[in-house]
């Protein structure tokens, strides 16, 4: 349950940062339904999920997400007012709904400098050594490909577990995650 309370987070932060790339805009049910079945399969999401959004988590386009690339990714996402450091409630709103299992809750614990505010070498110094990020490893070789991201979204999308995602599936992940 927690691990699915982490993905879904995560689902948020890709569909945050995405919506400031340079990609078609606005996919429909229709653009992830290539054999018009009304149905999105697996291979069907990855596919569209793969070119149209794993390139925004992948900072230094070497083909595989690191764990740099998400805590970097995650970071911008979660520094809300983009001001460069995460104030406190920006962590609690990335800490409640992504982190919450993995990491401590003390914010002033995380801010080792004590100036009021998480930097990137505190906050990457705080999450790093958790889980997260291995636990969307599927086939343990330490990366995380664009097919292995997708697949983990496709599985929190799959509310219902019938290896498909239908149209009330899409439309309550398409309109709660703003613009998809």
């Amino acid at each position: 349950m927690n691990n699915l309370i982490s993905k879904t987070w995560l689902i948020i932060l890709f569909i945050i940062v995405s919506a400031s790339c340079s990609r078609r805009e606005n996919l429909s049910f229709n653009d992830w339904d290539k054999d018009n079945d009304n149905l999105i399969d697996k291979t069907e999401f990855v596919d569209v999920f793969s070119s149209n959004y794993y390139d925004d988590w992948d900072q230094d386009d070497n083909a595989y997400l690191d764990d740099e690339d998400f805590l970097t990714t995650t970071f911008r996402v979660w520094d809300d007012d983009e001001n460069e450091y995460i104030e406190e409630e920006e962590w609690v709103v990335g800490y409640d709904y992504m982190y919450g299992d993995y990491i401590i809750d003390d914010y002033e614990a995380i801010d080792t400098d004590n100036d009021g505010y998480i930097e990137y070498l505190e906050y990457e110094a705080a999450l790093a050594p958790s889980t997260f990020y291995f636990d969307w490893d599927f086939n343990s070789d330490g990366e995380v490909d664009g097919e292995e991201l997708a697949m983990g979204i496709f599985d929190i999308w799959d509310k219902d577990n019938s290896q498909y995602i239908e149209p009330d599936e899409y439309d309550e992940f398409d309109s709660y995650y703003l613009e998809f």
